[in-house]
C-alpha cells in the first residue's frame, strides 16, 4: 500500500509540529522512514513478525524522540500487535485442535481395526458353530436311519416270533 506523504499531514497536520531539522538529507531519512513505518503498520499483522514489529516501535519512538507528534501511529502499532497476538493464539489453538482431530482420526482406525478384527473373529465362530450343526444333524440322520434300521430288525424278529409261535411244531 503506497501511501502519501501529503495525504498523512492532511490527516494529521500536527505530525511534524516540533519537527525542524536543519540538514535535507537528514529530514529526508527522517521522512522515509516515517513512510516505511506507515507502510509497515499497514500491512496484515500475521505477515509481520516479532522483530518487525520490535523495529518499527524502535524507530517510532526514535522519530518521536526527534519532534514527530505521533500519538496515532503508536495506537495502530499496538492494535497491529495486539491483533498478531491475537492471531498467533488463534493459530496455536487451531494447531491444537488439528492434532486432537489427528489423535482421534487415528483412535476412529484403532476402533476400526479392532471392530474388523472383532468381526472375523465372530465371523469365524458362527462359521465353525455352523459347521458343528451341520455335522450333528448328519449325525442324527445317521442315528435316526440306525435307529429306524433296528426299529426294522426288532419288529422283523417281533414277526418272525410270532410266527413261529403260531405255526405247530
Amino acid at each position: 500500500m503506497v501511501i502519501s506523504v501529503s495525504t498523512l499531514f492532511l490527516k494529521h497536520p500536527d505530525i511534524a509540529a516540533n519537527f525542524k531539522p536543519k540538514n535535507q538529507r537528514l529530514k529526508t531519512t527522517y521522512m522515509n522512514i516515517f513512510v516505511d513505518l506507515i507502510e509497515t503498520v499497514n500491512k496484515p499483522p500475521h505477515s509481520l513478525s516479532e522483530t518487525e514489529l520490535s523495529n518499527v516501535r524502535s524507530e517510532l519512538i526514535e522519530l518521536t524522540e526527534a519532534g514527530f507528534k505521533l500519538d496515532w501511529l503508536e495506537t495502530k502499532l499496538d492494535e497491529v500487535s495486539l491483533e498478531r497476538k491475537k492471531a498467533s493464539v488463534d493459530g496455536i489453538r487451531v494447531q491444537e485442535l488439528e492434532e486432537q482431530v489427528k489423535n482421534l482420526k487415528a483412535e476412529l482406525i484403532k476402533e476400526k481395526v479392532k471392530s474388523a478384527t472383532s468381526a472375523a473373529k465372530l465371523d469365524e465362530q458362527v462359521k465353525n458353530l455352523k459347521a458343528e450343526l451341520i455335522e450333528e444333524k448328519e449325525k442324527s440322520a445317521t442315528y435316526a436311519a440306525k435307529v429306524l434300521s433296528l426299529e426294522k430288525t426288532v419288529s422283523n424278529i417281533i414277526e418272525m416270533n410270532k410266527k413261529r409261535k403260531l405255526s405247530p411244531q
